[in-house]
């Protein structure tokens, strides 16, 4: 048994072990130095050791099987940590794939044009992609930008390196 809890939980409890050294580590920074890694510690910490919690009940109280519900129940209902018929199906997971992709993607663009571009343009991608008009798109995308670059570079100061494209091109 304490294999199988290894095994299948491993991943899980070294993101989680990992965020909390993200924290145990940010507390000697300074304010602005560790604002950044503390919020993303706290939130990565406590999602991770949710779903650890959620892991470890489900080996030890549960069947062997997975769950399956056969309608979605909705909003406020089980359908975040459920599998549904829905999501079984090809198109289900090339919805899945496709976020992940867009997760990919915002990663790739932040380190080819850093935060400060990265971000807006994944939001205005994202936002075509749905079919937004560009009216909606084009003020979106503004005050993404805006926000990012207000609070991280002149309310906190904390300035993102640039991405790797504009540092080849010398801005």
């Amino acid at each position: 048994m304490f294999i199988k809890i290894i095994k299948n939980h491993a991943l899980t409890a070294i993101f989680c072990g990992l965020f909390f050294y993200l924290i145990y580590e940010s507390i000697g920074f300074s304010i602005q130095a560790r604002l950044f890694p503390l919020i993303i510690g706290i939130v990565g910490a406590v999602l991770t050791g949710i779903q650890l919690v959620r892991e470890l009940r489900s080996t030890l109280f549960a069947s062997s099987e997975p769950e399956i519900i056969k309608d979605d129940p909705g909003p406020g209902g089980d359908s975040d940590f459920a599998i549904t018929e829905s999501e079984l199906t090809l198109e289900g997971r090339l919805r899945a794939l496709e976020q992940f992709g867009w997760v990919a993607g915002l990663l790739l663009s932040i380190w080819l044009f850093g935060f400060y571009v990265g971000v807006p343009l994944l939001v205005g991608l994202y936002m075509l992609r749905e079919k937004e008009k560009l009216k909606v798109v084009i003020p979106a995308v503004a005050g993404v930008a805006l926000v990012v670059w207000g609070v991280f570079h002149k309310l906190i100061s904390l300035p993102f390196p640039e991405g790797i494209v504009f540092n080849a091109l010398g801005f």
